[in-house]
């Protein structure tokens, strides 16, 4: 589960980073301007969805790509049962000149996050992409300027318990 953990966040900052294209090699610009935005470090409370949450350093990665990345901020937190590893939580913001409001940029980012195909589903009235990784699911969905990125443990009993919850975050 560590793994996952380091996969999620790498994979969806280093996507986030240089020229963004999607399948039909359609470029979606975005030029980063303004004061970037952070992610409230205490957005997750100590306790979320019935596990212990603990925020993990990923400064030194943000600090790898900002020149490049669409991403201002990012924020990590590992949701643990005793200490094993059950779930992540990644909640980063866009640059200001991104839109991750409309669908096509939001589909074209999904495509380079996502390991293995994905399909779009609305929950609770937000659009949510659904994946897996190694058979591990993950939920990506977007919440004005923020991006969530959600990964459970394939051994975690109710993924869509914790899903359901984090959808109800308000950056």
């Amino acid at each position: 589960m560590r793994r996952l953990c380091a996969v999620v966040v790498v994979t969806a900052l280093a996507a986030l980073s240089g020229g963004c294209s999607g399948p039909s090699s359609e470029k979606v610009t975005v030029r980063p301007s303004g004061a970037p935005t952070s992610v409230r470090p205490d957005l997750l409370p100590p306790q979320f969805a019935g596990l212990n949450v603990t925020p993990e350093d990923v400064s030194a990665l943000e600090k790898k790509v900002a020149k490049t990345s669409y991403v201002s901020s990012t924020r990590l937190w590992g949701l643990r049962a005793g200490d094993r590893l059950k779930a992540t939580l990644q909640v980063s913001t866009f640059v200001p000149d991104s839109d991750p409001t409309n669908e096509k940029f939001q589909r074209t980012i999904v495509a380079l996050i996502a390991e293995s195909s994905w399909r779009p589903r609305m929950l609770e009235g937000t659009r949510v992409y659904v994946t897996a990784a190694n058979q591990q699911p993950e939920y990506i969905w977007f919440r004005d300027s923020s991006l969530f990125v959600l990964a459970v443990a394939v051994d975690h009993p109710a993924p869509r318990s914790i899903l359901r919850q984090a959808l109800e975050l308000r950056p």
